[in-house]
């Protein structure tokens, strides 16, 4: 269950789940790492980065890449 140290966490977790669903679409893995790609390349991988990303680092990483 979460708690209130862990709210801010779970509402920029959210808001970015909601913002890549609305816009660019979502796929679930089977190990259920948390990994974001764009036009089929890898912006950002739980799994290699040891940790979740900010939702600036996952729209930088998009931006980058689309312009």
């Amino acid at each position: 269950m979460c708690n209130a140290s862990c709210d801010g966490w779970l509402t920029r977790f959210k808001g970015l789940q909601t913002f890549l669903n609305g816009n660019f679409g979502v796929s679930y893995g089977a190990r259920c790492d948390f990994e974001v790609f764009a036009n089929g390349t890898l912006v950002f991988s739980k799994a290699q980065e040891g940790a979740y990303p900010s939702s600036p680092a996952v729209l930088g990483a998009i931006e980058a890449l689309v312009a």
